[in-house]
C-alpha cells in the first residue's frame, strides 16, 4: 500500500511538470482482487491522474504481476497544500 501511495505522489508531481508541492493523502480506497504470491516475479504499479484541481487530485492505481493478472486497484484522492502569501 505504501508503494501505491508513493506511485501516486510521483504521478501528481509528473502531472505538475515536475514541481513538488506539499501533499497528503485525503482518501485511498483499495480493492484487493487477488493476493500476491511470494514468487510473483515482476510487480508493476501504474498510477494515473484522472482529474487535478487546485487543492485536490483524483487518480487511480493498478498493480499487476508479471502474468498480467490484476491484483489490486485503488481510487485515490490527494490533498495538495496551497501556499498563500501572508498566511
Amino acid at each position: 500500500m505504501a508503494a501505491m501511495d508513493f506511485a501516486m505522489a510521483l504521478a501528481v508531481i509528473a502531472h505538475a511538470d515536475g514541481v513538488y508541492r506539499p501533499m497528503a493523502t485525503a482518501q485511498m480506497q483499495t480493492i484487493f482482487l487477488r493476493g500476491i504470491p511470494a514468487v510473483a516475479g515482476t510487480v508493476t504499479l501504474v498510477a494515473r491522474v484522472l482529474r487535478a484541481g487546485k487543492t485536490l487530485v483524483y487518480g487511480e492505481i493498478s498493480l499487476t504481476t508479471s502474468e498480467r493478472q490484476a491484483r489490486r486497484t485503488c481510487d485515490y484522492n490527494l490533498c495538495i497544500s496551497v501556499m498563500r502569501a501572508g498566511i
